[in-house]
């Protein structure tokens, strides 16, 4: 009696086995255990061809700075408008002698144009910008390419810096034109300099106009995008991780997508310290976007930061001459040895303008002033760093772009300022 009983039991129990391993199978098959993993068993979607990024556009100046006698007075130049296609053209078109290391670069100057980009300028980089030069052997010079004089009967020279060292070149251009039009820009759309805790701070004058628009946004369709990053899309699996948040993993590499916001971030924790690409680096960069979504033509490299985990290449969207600094706008690229280690990308771009208008911009005074009324003495002077930049406002598929002054504050907090009303748009209250 107990053997049959025993019998009957472990009958029961190979049967509840198999129904169980049968009910996980098909989970598995259709994708929806709990939604919380899916074995990728459809093909591989396809991902439409990109133009975009180029890396001719992701390097070039993210400002230039125009200024006479020291920097007593000063304009600024801002991606798209005219002045900066402008100072774009003739830097372009400067012929130059061969570069002679200086001691340093001269205090004073009567005139400067000073061309700041957001990654360090190779060989091909710098000579995409001044065709004539000859670069010295194979360095990489800093962000910074200068123009500069520093007398009214003295030429025009061409400033470079490379490891801590400065190099210098005459140019052909005329002296009296510089000046005239470095006179001219500085009249016309005066700025000021802040020094804050950090750094100096470039403001625009209350005749700069700047602009407020609204757009609509173009959704990028996920699981193509997600598949691009596998060989083989069949065996990735997707893991539910909550509400918010997918991860699609083959075991090696790794994509998660965020809904709010929406973007995915790629890993490739188990790549190789082995050279496999002997591409430039903002070239990698912006062939890897391309390969994997494409991105905006508006897009501008603002940032190079290299430590043990790779070098971090950081590309931002600019409209109407301002970048947009608190969206999830930002494509961000590591890149170790030669290959891309992690990458983020959001899954929109802004697609339509709906409207803009336009109005003066509060100018350094203006600014204190509404800072008075949120700050104290002392926490402005621990203001540690102001930029002007737009702020994303998001109502669905329609965002706006308001210009704003980014108020960094100690311990990481921040004010947004609208740089036209002085109203406060967020950040941290003290």
């Amino acid at each position: 009696m107990n053997k049959n009983w025993l019998a009957h039991i472990r009958t029961l129990i190979l049967v509840v086995l198999v129904g169980l391993s049968l009910l996980l199978s098909y989970w598995l098959w259709v994708g929806d255990f709990q939604n919380a993993t899916e074995v990728g068993i459809g093909e591989p979607l396809p991902l439409a061809a990109t133009e975009y990024p180029i890396a001719s556009q992701l390097g070039r100046p993210y400002r230039i700075i125009l200024s006479q006698h020291s920097a007593a007075s000063l304009s600024v130049a801002l991606p798209e408008t005219h002045s900066y296609n402008q100072w774009l053209t003739l830097l372009q078109s400067v012929r130059v002698t061969a570069l002679q290391e200086i001691p340093a670069f001269p205090k004073r100057t009567l005139d400067e144009v000073e061309y700041d980009f957001g990654v360090p300028l190779s060989a091909a980089l710098l000579q995409q910008w001044v065709p004539n030069i000859e670069p010295t052997g194979y360095v990489q010079y800093s962000g910074l390419i200068l123009l500069y004089q520093t007398s009214s009967n003295g030429p025009v020279w061409l400033g470079l810096t490379s490891g801590g060292v400065d190099y210098e070149a005459q140019t052909n251009l005329s002296t009296v034109s510089l000046y005239n039009q470095i006179t001219e820009a500085v009249r016309a759309q005066p700025w000021s300099i802040w020094t804050t805790v950090q750094t100096n701070n470039d403001l625009p004058g209350s005749y700069t106009q700047l602009s407020t628009s609204t757009w609509t946004t173009n959704a990028i369709s996920l699981l193509p995008v997600v598949h691009s990053f596998f060989v083989n899309p069949l065996v990735v699996t997707r893991i539910q991780e909550d509400n918010n948040t997918t991860l699609w993993t083959d075991g090696s590499r790794a994509v998660q997508w965020t809904k709010h916001p929406d973007e995915i971030t790629y890993q490739d924790p188990n790549a190789s310290g082995k050279r496999i690409e002997n591409l430039d680096t903002l070239e990698l960069a912006a062939r890897f976007v391309r390969d994997h979504g494409g991105g905006p033509n508006n897009l501008i490299a603002t940032q190079v930061q290299s430590n043990a985990s790779g070098e971090t290449i950081t590309l931002v969207p600019y409209v109407d001459g301002l970048p947009i600094l608190n969206g999830s706008n930002d494509y961000q690229v590591v890149i170790r040895a030669g290959r891309v280690v992690s990458f983020s990308r959001p899954l929109y771009n802004l697609a339509s303008e709906i409207d803009s208008t336009r109005g003066n911009a509060l100018n350094g005074w203006q600014l204190l002033n509404v800072l008075k009324t949120i700050l104290s003495v002392q926490q402005i002077k621990q203001i540690q760093q102001i930029q002007l930049g737009l702020d994303e406002q998001d109502e669905g598929s329609i965002v706006s772009l308001i210009p704003a002054y980014f108020v960094q504050l100690p311990k990481g907090q921040q004010l947004i300022i609208d740089a036209i009303d002085g109203h406060v748009l967020g950040g941290d209250l003290p």
